[in-house]
């Protein structure tokens, strides 16, 4: 089963949340409305290892994935497992 929603439902931190609570590992692609902000955040064993949105990473792409209020996200290739 694969992870997918609106973060105007699912707001990225009660994600991100549950990921933790589940220890998943995986990819996690966030985007906005206008389809010009993409974000990635990394997760390792329900934990939050890596965050990336354009030529930012670490906590500069971090507080700029979180900004996005609306959008959707999705897990890629299935990789955070069945929830």
């Amino acid at each position: 089963m694969s992870l997918r929603g609106a973060i105007e439902a699912f707001p990225i931190d009660m994600v991100l949340q549950l990921l933790a609570t589940t220890e998943k590992t995986g990819l996690l692609e966030v985007r906005g409305d206008d389809e010009e902000r993409r974000g990635f955040l990394g997760v390792s064993g329900g934990r939050l290892v890596s965050a990336q949105l354009e030529d930012e990473d670490g906590y500069l792409a971090l507080g700029a994935t979180f900004a996005i209020d609306r959008g959707d996200f999705k897990d890629l290739k299935d990789e955070l497992g069945d929830l």
